[in-house]
């Protein structure tokens, strides 16, 4: 049927053939077929082929019987797609920052028809797959989505950016520092792509109680600073939450340098899925962890 569609619209054996991906010859043989298998001629064949008046019936109901079967293969798809729903879902962190895995696993007793992926990736990177639809669901630092109409965004917590030291370090006696015990230390950041507007601000608060950066190293996330960290390269300022369960690392908070991270819960506004609602709802009425130094 759609090979009769087809040269019935092209007005062409050769060209109907060409349109389907078979060989003239084969379409010539699907025609005569049809009209044999009908006992009716439904094609006037010439220079142009036209539809004799039994072929333009014919090519109605084909016509009506194609866009119901393509309905229906539309239908089942979809259907399949809410049988089997998931949320795409982005963070950064270690792999259990914040007790995500725990979250996932008490969202997957309540709602187990709908699938979680999982991404971990920078906060930059993780924005760009929001607002591209790679991602349906991130948390983020609240600097990097504030004034975005086209993203929603929800609180989940506040923390403090502490020194991160190692093990080895002279200060892992201290329980709190000042920025001028470390000023002249060299400190690790992480890249400013990972994280632009709200690491903008905070350097401009280290600067405003006169820190001078110093790059001992760069790390694409916070993860890759803390590698340089333990490997003796230098400090770290480092958000607690990223190392809180690291008994490689100490994190000690500053006592004149009051600079915290606004986590946020963020999706698209007009892509949001009713699997991306319910994980949304569920995250947000979650516990987080608090502003505390162990």
């Amino acid at each position: 049927m759609r090979c009769f569609v087809s040269v019935s619209d092209n007005q062409s054996l050769t060209k109907a053939a060409r349109e389907m991906f078979i060989t003239q010859p084969a379409m010539t043989a699907k025609m005569n077929a049809m009209e044999s298998e009908l006992n009716e001629r439904l094609l006037e064949r010439g220079r142009h082929t036209h539809l004799t008046p039994m072929g333009e019936m014919v090519y109605k109901y084909c016509s009506r019987i194609i866009s119901e079967y393509d309905e229906m293969l539309d239908n089942i798809e979809q259907a399949e797609l809410e049988s089997h729903r998931s949320v795409r879902f982005g963070f950064h962190g270690p792999h259990d920052w914040a007790g995500i895995p725990q979250k996932i696993a008490r969202f997957h007793q309540m709602y187990p028809d709908v699938d979680v992926e999982v991404v971990i990736d920078n906060w930059q990177s993780l924005l760009d797959d929001l607002q591209s639809g790679a991602l349906d669901l991130i948390v983020i630092e609240g600097s990097e989505v504030e004034g975005m109409g086209n993203v929603v965004s929800v609180p989940l917590f506040e923390e403090r950016v502490c020194l991160v030291v190692h093990h080895d370090s002279p200060l892992i006696r201290k329980d709190e520092v000042s920025v001028s015990e470390v000023v002249e230390e060299t400190l690790i950041v992480p890249d400013m792509e990972i994280s632009p507007r709200f690491l903008h601000k905070y350097y401009d608060a280290m600067k405003q109680v006169g820190f001078k950066v110093r790059h001992g190293g760069r790390g694409g996330n916070y993860g890759a600073a803390l590698t340089l960290v333990e490997s003796g390269l230098g400090f770290g300022c480092v958000p607690l939450s990223f190392c809180r369960s690291d008994s490689r690392f100490k994190a000690i908070p500053f006592n004149d340098l009051d600079v915290h991270l606004n986590y946020r819960l963020a999706w698209a506004r007009e892509s949001a899925s009713a699997a991306t609602s319910q994980f949304a709802s569920f995250l947000e009425n979650e516990d987080w962890p608090h502003d505390s130094v162990e």
